[in-house]
């Protein structure tokens, strides 16, 4: 009796705008210098720095999973556009995608009903609260350096989101 043997390939996970303090067993982590040293506490870089705008690292259909939390936002939609083609490019078919991304109906929300807990909080409105909600909402979706935001060039919600990916795979396919 024979046993077939068979070859372990190593799964390709990326995690895109992962920050400079990131790390995890298995795993590619992407961010730009620039963006990710804010974030990283020790001398030790754990990602690949690169400008994912001049794409991704990987050959055609060769990502097993692709990760990314809080980073679409940070691109104009033209360029979250180019952006996820280029993940579509390197991931294998029927691979998972996992966007997150801050949802504009709740920030609408929160504004509309003058939630001061929520838009006083500045790990929530990404930059150093002012002295009133509609700037603390607004520094979430603009970039402008008296907001010392985190330059989210555009805002989604499920409508956009949707729409944004339907095109993207209409004019692939």
């Amino acid at each position: 009796m024979t046993t077939a043997s068979v070859a372990y390939k190593p799964l390709i996970k990326v995690n895109l705008g992962c920050g400079g303090n990131w790390k995890a067993e298995g795993w590619f982590g992407l961010d730009m210098h620039a963006t990710s040293f804010i974030w990283q506490v020790g001398a030790e870089k754990t990602y690949l720095d690169i400008d994912v705008k001049k794409g991704l690292p990987f050959a055609d259909q060769s990502v097993d999973v692709v990760f990314s939390s809080h980073t679409l936002e940070h691109f104009t939609h033209a360029e979250a556009v180019v952006l996820l083609a280029e993940i579509y490019r390197v991931m294998k078919v029927g691979a998972p995608l996992c966007l997150v991304v801050p949802d504009m109906d709740i920030y609408v929300d929160k504004l509309i009903k003058r939630d001061e807990t929520f838009l006083m909080t500045p790990e929530i409105v990404g930059g150093r609260i002012k002295n009133n909600l509609t700037d603390n909402f607004l520094m979430n979706f603009y970039s402008d350096p008296r907001f010392n935001n985190t330059c989210h060039k555009y805002a989604y919600n499920f409508e956009n989101m949707q729409a944004t990916l339907f095109f993207l795979l209409a004019g692939i396919a």
